[in-house]
């Protein structure tokens, strides 16, 4: 899991923030970009990618962007720019992308969303600033805050602080992923078993159309019978406990 910070403060406030929520550590190699040439120089072939690592003397490294040296990735027709950015990007512990507008926000979600379609995206933000970054991205939560309910009527989760995302992803989201894999495979387990039965008994009947199932079983074998032992699981099967 990745965590990149796009705000609209500037870099030394960015940089404060990073070190103050632990995204920035003192042992870290910090690339700054603040102009174009600065990209040019930090993301060049000289610096190039062996084996799909950007090592710096062995240290852990993150990025700090400003919006006009980001502006000339996004703006790079050649995609050259993206290209290094991204495989930078990617080996980087945290990505800090400062003075960024509300579009410039969305793109660089889009960018990443592009670049690899196997990558799952979460934005989370608390102002109407941060919409068209909760929007593009596949998942958005949105924060209630003084900054109104913008965000939190264009998200797909709302949570009133910041603590509660732990619960969201690590908690509420794994069990939800794992009650959904055990659903879909219970119900197709379930009728396999129901219909192969009425298969096996057409072929002993001459395929005459009869039923071996009286009709009040037809009806209550999805709405009950097969219904509670799976929500009772959803209930009580809690493989990380609070």
């Amino acid at each position: 899991m990745k965590v990149w910070m796009l705000t609209g403060d500037k870099l030394e406030t960015a940089e404060s923030i990073g070190y103050s929520t632990k995204l920035l550590t003192p042992e870290m190699e910090i690339i700054r970009c603040s102009t174009s040439e600065d990209v040019s120089l930090n993301f060049n072939k000289q610096k190039a990618i062996e084996n799909d690592q950007y090592v710096i003397d062995g240290r852990q490294r993150s990025i700090i962007i400003e919006a006009k040296a980001l502006q000339s990735i996004m703006e790079d027709e050649t995609y050259t720019k993206k290209r290094w950015f991204l495989k930078i990007a990617k080996t980087a512990e945290t990505v800090i992308c400062c003075r960024v507008s509300p579009s410039q926000k969305a793109e660089v979600v889009s960018l990443i969303r592009s670049d690899d379609p196997n990558v799952v995206t979460l934005a989370i933000g608390d102002g109407a600033n941060d919409v068209s970054m909760i929007l593009e991205a596949d998942i958005g939560i949105g924060l209630f805050g003084n900054e109104g309910m913008r965000a939190v009527d264009n998200s797909d989760y709302a949570i009133g602080e910041f603590r509660f995302l732990w619960h969201l992803l690590f908690k509420h989201g794994r069990w939800n992923y794992i009650r959904t894999s055990d659903m879909v495979i219970y119900f197709f387990y379930k009728n396999i078993i129901y219909t192969m039965i009425q298969v096996f008994f057409s072929v002993n009947n001459g395929f005459s159309g009869q039923t071996l199932y009286p009709e009040w079983f037809l009806t209550f074998f999805n709405m009950a019978f097969t219904a509670f032992p799976l929500l009772f699981k959803a209930i009580t099967d809690l493989d990380v406990y609070p």
